[in-house]
């Protein structure tokens, strides 16, 4: 039986706990001497796994992402999956690592969404894993305008009636934003 002398990434010796003969004749043979020893004279590596996100966007979809204009450039992630990783383990966001999201612009329309994953430690790899893509993952995507309708108007206020032409300023807002503008 032979193993690596740690799981970890890295080259690692070759530890052989039990030497057996195989084959037709391996009967007729013995290995004599010590048979438990680890190997100097071999180093082998043991590789990364490489881990491939899947996203759930806050619309459900995993390909393209849709939200509501709300003045941010935030592309809204519900969950992240990764396929590659080792039976029974999970990474977790804000501990093992972190994502940052932004569309190109926070106007309304069709654009691209880019999604960045770093490690807990800053970089595309941790101690057992890399990154696809260098950690950068792109995606057409879009914000939709807010109807007219849908939106407030703050109230314009008592004034006063002096016999002049009242020009009042309107400021419109959807769910506490402020919509930015020239609204004359």
């Amino acid at each position: 039986e032979i193993a690596y002398d740690s799981a970890s990434v890295g080259l690692r010796q070759v530890i052989a706990e039990r030497i057996t003969l195989g084959g037709e004749d391996g009967d007729y043979y013995a290995v004599s001497g010590r048979q438990d020893w680890i190997s100097s004279d071999y180093a082998i590596g043991i590789a990364r796994a490489n881990l491939t996100p899947t996203f759930r966007f806050s619309n459900g979809s995993t390909d393209s992402p849709v939200k509501e204009f709300d003045g941010l450039p935030d592309v809204l992630v519900e969950s992240v999956e990764f396929e590659g990783l080792a039976e029974g383990e999970e990474l977790v966001d804000g501990v093992d690592y972190t994502i940052s999201t932004s569309y190109e612009s926070i106007n309304a329309g069709e654009q691209t969404a880019t999604i960045t994953i770093e490690f807990a430690n800053g970089g595309t790899t941790n101690d057992r894993y890399s990154l696809s893509n260098g950690g950068v993952y792109t995606f057409d995507g879009e914000i939709t305008a807010i109807p007219l309708e849908d939106s407030m108007f703050e109230p314009i206020g008592q004034q006063e009636y002096t016999g002049d032409q009242i020009t009042p300023q309107v400021t419109p807002s959807s769910s506490a934003t402020l919509l930015a503008g020239n609204y004359e």
